[in-house]
Protein backbone atom coordinates (compact mmCIF):
# COMPACT_ATOMS: atom_id res chain seq x y z
CA UNK A 1 0.00 0.00 0.00
CA UNK A 2 1.33 3.42 -0.90
CA UNK A 3 0.61 6.62 0.91
CA UNK A 4 1.01 9.98 -0.04
CA UNK A 5 2.77 12.59 1.80
CA UNK A 6 1.89 16.39 1.56
CA UNK A 7 4.83 18.58 2.04
CA UNK A 8 2.38 20.32 5.32
CA UNK A 9 1.88 16.80 6.55
CA UNK A 10 5.74 15.52 6.78
CA UNK A 11 8.26 16.38 9.98
CA UNK A 12 11.85 15.71 10.62
CA UNK A 13 12.05 13.88 13.94
CA UNK A 14 14.52 16.82 15.16
CA UNK A 15 12.23 19.52 13.65
CA UNK A 16 9.66 18.20 15.97
CA UNK A 17 11.85 17.87 18.87
CA UNK A 18 12.28 21.58 18.59
CA UNK A 19 9.03 22.66 18.28
CA UNK A 20 6.83 19.68 19.16
CA UNK A 21 4.16 22.74 20.68
CA UNK A 22 4.17 23.98 17.57
CA UNK A 23 2.59 20.72 16.00
CA UNK A 24 0.77 19.95 18.89
CA UNK A 25 -1.18 23.26 18.19
CA UNK A 26 -1.85 22.53 14.54
CA UNK A 27 -5.41 21.52 13.74
CA UNK A 28 -4.32 17.30 13.43
CA UNK A 29 -7.92 16.75 12.70
CA UNK A 30 -7.22 18.11 9.37
CA UNK A 31 -4.71 16.11 8.23
CA UNK A 32 -1.86 13.87 10.23
CA UNK A 33 1.74 14.49 10.50
CA UNK A 34 4.39 11.56 9.44
CA UNK A 35 7.64 11.72 11.41
CA UNK A 36 10.57 11.07 8.95
CA UNK A 37 13.90 9.95 10.80
CA UNK A 38 16.78 9.97 8.16
CA UNK A 39 14.22 10.21 5.38
CA UNK A 40 11.97 6.97 6.16
CA UNK A 41 8.75 7.47 7.99
CA UNK A 42 9.08 6.80 11.68
CA UNK A 43 5.89 7.44 13.22
CA UNK A 44 2.63 9.52 12.70
CA UNK A 45 1.05 12.27 15.03
CA UNK A 46 -2.55 12.40 15.61
CA UNK A 47 -5.61 13.78 16.81
CA UNK A 48 -6.40 11.83 19.62
CA UNK A 49 -9.92 11.31 18.42
CA UNK A 50 -9.11 9.78 15.68
CA UNK A 51 -6.72 7.76 17.56
CA UNK A 52 -9.75 6.14 19.54
CA UNK A 53 -12.05 5.79 16.24
CA UNK A 54 -9.27 4.16 14.38
CA UNK A 55 -8.55 1.89 17.94
CA UNK A 56 -12.22 1.15 18.00
CA UNK A 57 -12.42 -0.03 14.39
CA UNK A 58 -9.94 -2.19 14.61
CA UNK A 59 -11.06 -3.80 17.26
CA UNK A 60 -14.46 -4.43 15.52
CA UNK A 61 -12.82 -5.54 12.56
CA UNK A 62 -10.94 -8.28 14.61
CA UNK A 63 -13.80 -9.14 16.49
CA UNK A 64 -15.86 -9.62 12.64
CA UNK A 65 -13.23 -11.58 11.24
CA UNK A 66 -13.10 -13.90 14.60
CA UNK A 67 -16.95 -14.39 13.61
CA UNK A 68 -16.16 -14.81 9.99
CA UNK A 69 -14.06 -17.66 11.15
CA UNK A 70 -16.20 -19.19 13.22
CA UNK A 71 -18.95 -19.11 10.50
CA UNK A 72 -16.60 -20.84 8.04
CA UNK A 73 -15.65 -23.47 10.65
CA UNK A 74 -19.47 -24.16 11.10
CA UNK A 75 -20.41 -24.04 7.48
CA UNK A 76 -17.43 -26.93 6.61
CA UNK A 77 -18.73 -28.90 9.20
CA UNK A 78 -22.11 -29.02 8.05
CA UNK A 79 -20.76 -30.03 4.65
CA UNK A 80 -18.94 -32.83 6.04
CA UNK A 81 -19.33 -36.14 5.09
CA UNK A 82 -18.30 -37.31 8.09
CA UNK A 83 -20.96 -39.44 10.65
CA UNK A 84 -23.16 -37.13 13.07
CA UNK A 85 -23.79 -38.02 16.35
CA UNK A 86 -26.84 -36.01 18.44
CA UNK A 87 -25.85 -34.78 22.08
CA UNK A 88 -28.01 -37.93 23.51
CA UNK A 89 -26.10 -40.66 21.79
CA UNK A 90 -22.78 -38.54 23.10
CA UNK A 91 -23.89 -38.53 26.51
CA UNK A 92 -24.87 -42.43 26.42
CA UNK A 93 -21.91 -43.43 24.67
CA UNK A 94 -19.58 -42.11 27.33
CA UNK A 95 -21.78 -42.04 30.28
CA UNK A 96 -22.19 -38.72 30.97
Amino acid sequence: MSIKFEKSQIVSSTDLIRSFGTYLKTDLCDHDIFIFKRNSPEAVLIAYNRYEKMKNQLVELKDLLEHLAIYDMVQKRKASPEKKLSLDKLREKYGL
